[in-house]
């Protein structure tokens, strides 16, 4: 066991599991269809036009799949575009859960890193959605993990610092008791805060982690659980 360290931050999307967003979104235009009539590849077409525009926002309210789906829905003239919006993230969200797939040693890692150190989830995932996602193969996500870090905690959308700011606030770690673990240099890991380590999970290596691996489980050789 690492003596230093008290908490493991866990990303969630292609950490944990590996969402299929495609089969996600099929159903999702495929139901809009059958709601409005028109052909799916023409909602998907301006609905990629709306997030080209708010892609790189760090506005959460922004980047929420309901008002993406809404802004496409208004530019056809939907008048019940808001609710039409929701049920189709509904969709979306229920299409992704069934056909996610976990990583390889999720469940078994976080229950011997459990007994370690305390542990936390950091994801740009709204909560509602992550708690979804989690509880499919979880059962209670409250099992597992101390706490929960979303957008509606930080405010914004990664990358930001926001998100280990917010576990040294709501549990009282130093960044130098932190262990950060995601499978994006860029949006997981190289914001940070000074003193803390990292671990890439990744096939490949990129940026500078301290620490780069393929599967879950070779957490055990770094953490000495």
């Amino acid at each position: 066991m690492k003596e230093n360290i008290k908490v493991v931050i866990f990303d969630a999307d292609y950490t944990l599991y590996t969402p299929d967003a495609d089969k996600g979104y099929e159903a999702k235009f495929k139901f809009l269809e059958r709601e409005t009539g028109i052909p799916s590849e023409k909602i998907r077409r301006v609905w990629k036009e709306v997030l080209e525009e708010v892609k790189n926002s760090k506005d959460p309210q922004k980047r929420r799949r309901t008002y993406s789906t809404r802004r496409a829905l208004e530019k056809f003239g939907i008048e019940n575009s808001e609710e039409l919006a929701k049920k189709s993230v509904d969709v979306f969200l229920d299409e992704v859960v069934r056909s996610m797939e976990t990583m390889k040693g999720a469940e078994e890692i976080l229950e011997r890193l459990n007994t370690k150190y305390d542990l936390v989830v950091a994801s740009d995932e709204f909560k509602g959605n992550l708690k979804k996602k989690l509880n499919s193969f979880l059962g209670d996500w409250k099992d597992y993990f101390q706490a929960m870090i979303t957008p509606e905690t930080t405010g914004e959308m990664k990358p930001s610092k926001r998100y280990y700011e917010a576990v040294h606030e709501e549990l009282g770690y130093d960044y130098k008791e932190m262990i950060m673990v995601g499978d994006s240099w860029r949006r997981d890991l190289e914001p940070t805060k000074k003193g803390m380590e990292t671990v890439l999970i990744n096939e490949s290596c990129e940026g500078n982690p301290d620490y780069h691996i393929k599967e879950l489980g070779e957490l055990r050789d770094i953490l000495g659980a």
